[in-house]
Order: C-alpha cells, then sequence, then structure tokens
C-alpha cells in the first residue's frame, strides 16, 4: 500500500513475525539466550556495547517474591494461585 510512498510506516508484526523480519535479522535486533528469543540491547553505542548477562526469569520466577514486597501474606498468593490469577 505504501510501496514508492514518502510515509514513514512500518508493519505490525506478532512476534514471531518480528523475529524473522529481514530488518531485524540484518540488524540484530533479537537474540537467542540460553534458548530464549529476546530483544537485544538498546540503545547500541559504538563506543560502549551492551550485552545481555543472564537469561530472562521463567514465568512466576519472582511472582512469591515481587507479591511479598507489595504486602500479600503467603494465603493470599496462594489464593491468586488457586485463582489462577498467578502461576
Amino acid at each position: 500500500m505504501f510501496e514508492g510512498a514518502e510515509a514513514c510506516v512500518t508493519p505490525m508484526l506478532e512476534f514471531d513475525e518480528a523475529v524473522c523480519h529481514p530488518h531485524n535479522v540484518e540488524h540484530g535486533t533479537f537474540v537467542d539466550v540460553d534458548g530464549l528469543v529476546q530483544p537485544g540491547v538498546a540503545p547500541r553505542f559504538s563506543r560502549t556495547p551492551g550485552g545481555i548477562k543472564r537469561s530472562a526469569p521463567a514465568t512466576g520466577e519472582h511472582t512469591d517474591e515481587v507479591l511479598n514486597e507489595l504486602g500479600l501474606d503467603s494465603i493470599q498468593i496462594a489464593e491468586l494461585r488457586s485463582q489462577s490469577v498467578v502461576r
């Protein structure tokens, strides 16, 4: 639709599509860390490049800690789990 037009546009992509999009592949936008594809470090600077130091946490890995910090006790957290609100 925008071919040949002087307009700044980009497609709206699902994550799996974005990972495979030629522009993102060419620029190394996504990286694989321990088998998990995720966005790479941004912004990137030539003299001070960033890097990913560890894998992303597993889903629910820090749930109890975060909810405790928010003031919930173990009974409240168990109730949220039983209702499938959190993992």
